[in-house]
């Protein structure tokens, strides 16, 4: 099995920040929790014109870059890096196959 998580670790990956935000139903209505964050080594990259033409119409317009990490990140998860705060839009694991996880990022912008 090829182990992509050790070229991402060693090549061309840098710290990132991965954010979690917990939470539980209660009742039907969802109560969050505290924000967990904690840093990852990871690999963002720009997304290129046949990798957004090839992505789900409701997140296409969405879609700023990709990142691929050896950590196990979720839809909903958000990353930080470089002073810019991505959404985690979906994810193709591989971490049986190729010991890491794609994600698609959607840039989050500051509240005004």
């Amino acid at each position: 099995m090829l182990d992509v998580s050790k070229v991402i670790n060693s090549v061309t990956g840098g710290t990132v920040s991965l954010i979690r935000k917990n939470g539980a139903w209660v009742r039907g209505k969802w109560v969050a929790g505290p924000e967990v964050k904690k840093t990852i080594i990871a690999s963002v990259q720009p997304l290129k014109g046949s990798e957004v033409q090839n992505l789900p119409e409701g997140i296409r317009n969405e879609a700023q870059a990709s990142i691929f990490t050896a950590e196990r990140i979720a839809v909903n998860d958000e990353i930080e890096e470089g002073g810019q705060r991505y959404v985690v839009l979906s994810i193709d694991d591989w971490q049986r196959r190729g010991a890491y996880t794609k994600g698609i990022l959607g840039l989050l912008r500051p509240p005004t």
